[in-house]
């Protein structure tokens, strides 16, 4: 699965909830592990409840659609 795809794929979801997507990454072949950066909108610094926030609410969409990922590290705080 090519990084591009699932970054149009998430795209859409995070601006809804007032971020900005910055990066994708997938790492690992066996089980690979996807990774997204984001930043508020507002340029504030990320929080640990900004990363909850946007980790709960794409982790069902990633699970549905993306069976053979490892669920997403959104930030590390």
């Amino acid at each position: 699965m090519q990084p591009d795809h699932i970054t149009e794929f998430l795209k859409k979801p995070i601006e809804q909830l007032e971020y900005e997507l910055v990066e994708v990454n997938i790492s690992g072949s066996k089980n690979p592990t996807l990774q997204i950066m984001i930043e508020r909108k507002d340029r504030n610094n990320i929080s640990l409840r900004d990363c909850e926030k946007v980790s709960r609410s794409l982790s069902t969409l990633i699970a549905v659609s993306y069976t053979h990922l490892t669920l997403p590290t959104i930030c590390s705080v």
